[in-house]
């Protein structure tokens, strides 16, 4: 077994920890945090269902298409109650609508349904990164860096920086490398496994924050 099918087995795998946690810890958690846990329940359901499919040899990629819509949509609600009223309730709702038309029209017409979702992905990995900096921008700005490794949001944003910043260049890169090589392919898709074990360790350090 290559080190890279490792990686992506530790990654499914991972994604109990901070759901188990989630779960534990669901009552005394905030409502960003109440938001993720849910968000983690659908996205171990979304895995579970694909592996499923990819046993039985069946495209599992149209999943990946749904799910990135309800991903953005939980992760834009979870930015939404934190900057709330920074970000104002039109420009919240407005922002789900735009990225579920365009997943959509790039399921119907540019990737297709049955292809990988490049494009919406790297619409999302561009927007969770610039609501990451604008987390620590406006707690730097509030002057709440003191202890501010101790708030359920500062892992939760230190996640998705990493995660969404380093996707960046894997999703855009990943079909031109592909072309060139399988085997750096796969060492490009195993970076996103480590980058996506250390988003689900940020997730589990989030919700163990009281």
């Amino acid at each position: 077994m290559s080190i890279y099918l490792i990686l992506s087995y530790c990654a499914v795998f991972l994604i109990s920890v901070p759901l188990t946690i989630g779960l534990i810890r669901y009552r005394q958690l905030s409502a960003e945090m109440k938001m993720l846990t849910a968000m983690l329940i659908v996205a171990a359901t979304t895995e579970l269902v694909a592996n499923v499919l990819a046993e039985y040899s069946i495209n599992n990629l149209p999943i990946l298409h749904f799910y990135s819509v309800l991903e953005f949509g939980f992760l834009a609600t979870i930015y939404y109650h934190y900057f709330h009223p920074l970000i104002h309730r039109a420009v919240y709702h407005w922002s789900i609508i735009i990225f579920a038309l365009f997943a959509l029209f790039n399921a119907l017409y540019i990737q297709r349904i049955t292809g990988f979702n490049t494009y919406p992905l790297i619409l999302e990995s561009i927007v969770m990164a610039c609501l990451a900096l604008l987390f620590f921008r406006r707690a730097l700005k509030l002057q709440q860096a003191l202890h501010i490794e101790r708030t359920p949001m500062f892992w939760f944003n230190a996640g998705h920086l990493i995660y969404f910043a380093g996707n960046l260049s894997v999703l855009a890169f990943s079909n031109f490398i592909l072309e060139i090589s399988n085997q750096l392919h796969e060492a490009v898709w195993g970076i996103h496994s480590v980058l996506l074990i250390l988003l689900y360790i940020s997730y589990s350090i989030a919700l163990m924050c009281r």
